[in-house]
């Protein structure tokens, strides 16, 4: 089927069914956050205080935990229910240099720390404060009874210039991925569709069809051709002809209606009474087959 041809409804419907089904298979595949190498993340980090140090501290003007992005995870809370944790994924490097090609070389490694909701921060803010710098122990209160990483990194992006994104599309993605498939396939891709093959935004108008809706139907038949009256002749054997064709060529050519003929009102004649021979008498005997003419008895 041409592209073209699909308008932009299918697309949408299309994009909304794609997307559900890659977002289910999305959430399928999270799996649980358990072990020293965690699946898609990289080596995990369990010691939270040398997460926090790592942020701040520099090696050649280079952080220790450095390209930071944050992925919101649904895990289980081990009494059946689920539970929100943030997984602190970037590159890290422990400050203790490797051998390699004979030379002694820092190496930063992907790794991943998982801070749980509420988040309780260990590294003491005051480390930070200078003159006439902002009371950062107090932006961090200010964020509420249950503060997240996020909201730690936040005020460690004021504080010592903390960089990092967050990966909000991973929170839910199921959602995600039908919006995402909606917008793309069921919005843009039609429309650059519309561009390439007829050149506008949107699908030209189609020429509409005869709509059938309350015509009913009818019980009238067509006349045969054979049955149009045609106009009247002199001679009977062009009469007949005309009337089995159903109309003389000439009258069809230019475009005459034939005349009709009428029947006279008068009172019809006796048929002429034609005159017969002598009569007959038929008989038959018991040994005829068949009845046979009777001749009378000849006179001697």
């Amino acid at each position: 089927m041409h592209l073209a041809a699909l308008k932009r409804w299918h697309w949408i419907v299309i994009g909304l069914v794609l997307g559900f089904v890659i977002g289910k298979a999305q959430q399928g595949f999270q799996g649980e956050l358990y072990g020293d190498l965690v699946e898609g993340f990289g080596y995990q980090l369990t010691d939270q205080g040398r997460f926090e140090n790592a942020l701040t501290q520099e090696y050649q003007g280079y952080r220790l935990f450095k390209d930071i992005t944050v992925y919101p995870r649904w895990v289980s809370d081990n009494h059946g229910g689920r539970k929100l944790v943030h997984v602190v994924v970037g590159r890290y490097w422990s400050g203790h240099e490797e051998i390699i090609e004979g030379k002694a070389q820092a190496v930063w490694r992907p790794t991943c720390f998982i801070a749980a909701v509420p988040y309780k921060p260990q590294m003491d803010f005051l480390a930070f404060r200078k003159a006439n710098s902002p009371d950062y122990a107090g932006q961090f209160r200010a964020a509420g009874p249950n503060p997240t990483v996020l909201d730690y990194l936040n005020v460690m992006q004021s504080a010592a210039g903390v960089s990092y994104s967050y990966a909000w599309w991973d929170a839910h993605p199921l959602l995600t991925w039908t919006l995402a498939g909606l917008v793309i396939i069921g919005l843009i891709w039609p429309t650059l569709i519309n561009l390439m093959t007829f050149g506008t935004w949107r699908r030209p108008p189609e020429a509409r069809a005869l709509s059938l809706w309350g015509v009913r139907g009818t019980s009238e038949r067509a006349k045969p051709a054979s049955m149009v009256n045609t106009a009247p002749t002199d001679d009977p054997d062009q009469e007949l002809e005309a009337a089995l064709q159903g109309a003389a060529p000439s009258d069809a050519e230019s475009g005459v209606a034939p005349a009709v003929k009428t029947l006279s009102s008068a009172p019809l004649e006796p048929a002429a009474t034609v005159p017969t021979g002598p009569s007959k008498e038929f008989g038959a005997e018991k040994e005829d087959f068949y009845p046979t003419e009777r001749h009378a008895p000849r006179k001697n």
